[in-house]
């Protein structure tokens, strides 16, 4: 699905299918990412430092050969001391992204966005990939407000930088992204299997 939604699309430095570490789910996540296909992203969002750390320093071991990206999640000091690809902001942080894009103008800038306000202030950013979630509900975030398929529409309509879906998405759902005209998708337990 990923590679459909990604098909005739413009050149996007995550290919179209993200994969994101989460440090609450019992995963190896080095087999999980080194199963990505070639220009994919894996995002680095364990929270605990040390394994952060760790991990990325394994993710780029294994994926920068096979031609799979990887980007630290809030941590623009650890991307730069691993040589990492780039760097994720959550939506607290995006306006850190001008400061971030100082450091490293190669790098591949993501943030998250939850609405039209958010997607407003990072489309004034320097920003090459935006993640809409949540477009389902999910076990990481319970309780939020699902995007669904109708506002994720609008919100990737609505940019000029590349939309990806996260957030719920798996084999039974990823059917609904076609129509909303995002750029790929980000994943989390619907890669994993957990």
């Amino acid at each position: 699905m990923a590679r459909r939604l990604n098909a005739g699309a413009p050149a996007c430095p995550a290919g179209g299918l993200i994969l994101m570490t989460d440090d609450a789910i019992d995963a190896d996540w080095a087999e999980n990412a080194a199963a990505l296909p070639r220009g994919s992203a894996v995002i680095v969002r364990h929270r605990n430092a040390q394994a952060r750390e760790r991990l990325v320093r394994l993710l780029i071991g294994c994926c920068r050969p096979r031609g799979i990206r990887v980007l630290v999640a809030d941590d623009a000091r650890l991307a730069l001391r691993a040589r990492a690809d780039g760097v994720h902001l959550p939506e607290r942080r995006m306006m850190q992204a001008t400061g971030v894009r100082r450091l490293r103008r190669d790098w591949i800038i993501s943030t998250s966005v939850h609405g039209g306000a958010s997607l407003a202030r990072a489309l004034r950013l320097p920003f090459d990939v935006l993640l809409a979630s949540p477009f389902m509900p999910t076990r990481s975030h319970p309780g939020a407000t699902a995007l669904g398929a109708v506002r994720l529409a609008a919100l990737a309509a609505g940019s000029s930088i590349p939309v990806f879906a996260l957030g719920g998405i798996d084999g039974s759902n990823a059917g609904r992204l076609a129509p909303a005209r995002v750029r790929g998708i980000a994943v989390i337990r619907g890669w994993c299997g957990s």
